[in-house]
């Protein structure tokens, strides 16, 4: 496994000046990478496409879709006895009304269950979120000729809008496992790590 660090960048322009600026400070060609990256959603990972099987967002609507289920058929069942205690409706309008309770209460706990993807990442306390954005990424495996801090300078230098650390395997002068969805570990420069 090899150390890489990754700036990502707006445009094409701007990453290859910014491998311009490594390949001028000594980085040889065959340690660094440009990558382009699809915005989240759209990497087809899964066989139907996209990143992931299910949306974030939606993961608790199937629970909260048979709780709707329970409450549901348990009004409907209660209004169905009332219906046929006061009219003359036979055990059929039990039956039914209890079926209608069903089916309502499942699209209500669906509903409930889903939730905005931006909420979504709010509420993981600070942590990064999940995908990585859109952008053109420089990445870097840092060894004999590439120092780490050297990189991310340079990266930082060249107009990197993020700077992440990562392992991978790196082969003939590619980034072979990369996942365009999956982030490094965010890197600050020890600088910054000083005034904190």
């Amino acid at each position: 496994m090899a150390l890489i660090i990754s700036g990502r960048f707006g445009s094409f322009g701007d990453a290859e000046r910014a491998s311009r600026g490594l390949f001028n400070r000594g980085v040889q060609r065959d340690a660094v990478q440009i990558i382009y990256v699809n915005p989240p959603g759209e990497h087809a990972i899964t066989p139907i496409g996209g990143d992931e099987d299910a949306d974030p967002g939606a993961r608790r609507a199937g629970k909260t879709a048979w709780g709707g289920v329970a409450l549901g058929a348990g009004l409907g069942a209660v209004l169905g006895v009332v219906l046929v205690a006061l009219t003359d409706l036979g055990p059929a309008a039990l039956v039914v009304t209890t079926l209608i309770g069903a089916f309502g209460g499942s699209l209500g706990g669906a509903f409930s269950g889903m939730r905005d993807s931006h909420t979504l990442g709010r509420e993981a306390d600070g942590q990064q979120a999940a995908s990585r954005p859109s952008g053109v990424l420089v990445a870097v495996r840092v060894g004999e000729n590439a120092r780490e801090q050297d990189v991310v300078e340079l990266l930082e230098r060249g107009g990197a809008l993020d700077v992440e650390r990562a392992q991978g395997e790196w082969q003939s002068g590619q980034w072979v496992d990369f996942n365009p969805v999956r982030r490094g570990e965010p890197v600050r420069r020890e600088a910054e790590h000083a005034g904190m």
